[in-house]
């Protein structure tokens, strides 16, 4: 019957979270990032994601599936960046590389520790959400001002009359 699920189904969803969590550890090991730590931030978002809907409900303001998808998309993506930091660092050759890991890790656990404490209050309250902080526009604007940094190290900006190639715009 539609609706219903399988044994069959439940082994395979079984079989599927196995194969997904080793991978996941895995490449955790790999990338030198605490499964643990990553874990918890990916609880920490699961929370925020909950918690901004309650606070849209108690707000009485206007959702859409679309902006709940676009909010699981987004939350999901948050979750990635962790990985792609740690695997770029895996290629360029870094000091400290375990620290600055560590170091972006907490920085994106505390902005959504501060997003949590924000819906909660906001819905205890009914008050307007405090402003966000974006540590993805700070992180990706150290990471731009780095590159920067280095074209202007190693002389690989151009100086030619031709400013749309500039990396700086």
């Amino acid at each position: 019957m539609i609706g219903e699920i399988s044994e069959a189904d439940i082994g395979l969803l079984k079989y599927v979270w196995i194969i997904c969590s080793a991978c996941i550890a895995y490449v955790c090991n790999f990338l030198g990032l605490e499964l643990e730590a990553m874990l918890a931030y990916g609880i920490l978002l699961l929370v925020d994601y909950f918690l901004g809907i309650f606070r849209v409900i108690v707000m009485k303001e206007v959702v859409s599936s679309h902006k709940m998808l676009a909010g699981i998309l987004s939350k999901a993506s948050l979750w990635i960046i962790p990985f792609i930091l740690a695997l770029v660092f895996k290629i360029i050759p870094i000091e400290n590389l375990r620290a600055l890991i560590v170091m972006f890790l907490y920085m994106f656990v505390l902005s959504e520790l501060y997003s949590i404490l924000n819906n909660i209050r906001t819905i205890k309250t009914q008050k307007k959400k405090l402003p966000e902080i974006d540590i993805f526009n700070i992180i990706a604007t150290m990471i731009r001002n780095k590159i920067i940094s280095l074209a202007d190290r190693f002389k690989m900006t151009d100086n030619s009359e031709d400013k749309d190639d500039d990396i700086r715009h």
